[in-house]
């Protein structure tokens, strides 16, 4: 989930355009400049203002022949929202448990958690007027973790490695979202503290 400046790939009227996307590839760092591929997924990316459509056709077909099969889509911001609904879900529940995407399914406590995760981000989203990308969230929650069983979440390996983790980009933004609209998150706070306490130095 990022922005990326397209100024090198082309330039609306000679503004460089701010392209969003969101990627379905899964990944492990195993070290210093080497990963290993944990799954494919979908690619997208989209301008973050519409005049910036052409860019990102140009980007997606860039990727694509670079070996990334990407697509362009006219509105990001849902595909931001999804791709944010699935990592708070699961990112903050494996690193705070330490196991592998696929563990969270035989917890019944974590899939409850998670549910409450994916009711509460859903909330905040309808509230913002995004609709999403998928009908039936929970169920892509799901799948993601079926697909993914034997991962683990980057949360999970931040945690590990003892780094910053993302938490206050995918919960910590759902919290600040709720706020902006006068609803509370507590399930995202309470994951965004909590991740966040484990790479804090006493």
């Amino acid at each position: 989930q990022r922005r990326v400046e397209a100024a090198d790939i082309d330039t609306n009227g000679g503004t460089p355009t701010e392209i969003a996307g969101v990627t379905g590839q899964g990944a492990t760092l195993l070290g210093l400049g080497a990963v290993r591929h944990g799954g494919a997924g979908p690619t997208q990316v989209g301008p973050w203002r519409p005049a910036g459509l052409a860019v990102a056709r140009r980007l997606a077909e860039t990727l694509t022949a670079a070996g990334l099969p990407a697509t362009a889509h006219p509105d990001p911001e849902p595909l931001l929202w999804g791709k944010l609904l699935v990592n708070a879900a699961i990112n903050p529940i494996t690193a705070l448990l330490g196991v592998p995407n696929g563990e969270l399914l035989a917890r019944p406590a974590a899939l409850e958690l998670m549910a409450e995760t994916v009711s509460e981000v859903v909330a905040v989203a309808r509230a913002a007027g995004v609709d999403l990308p998928e009908r039936d969230p929970w169920r892509q929650v799901l799948a993601v973790v079926r697909a993914t069983a034997e991962n683990r979440s980057s949360m999970l390996q931040d945690v590990a490695r003892g780094r910053t983790t993302e938490i206050a980009a995918i919960c910590g933004a759902v919290v600040r979202e709720a706020r902006r609209r006068g609803m509370a998150a507590r399930v995202n706070h309470c994951l965004w503290r909590l991740v966040a306490a484990l790479t804090e130095s006493s």
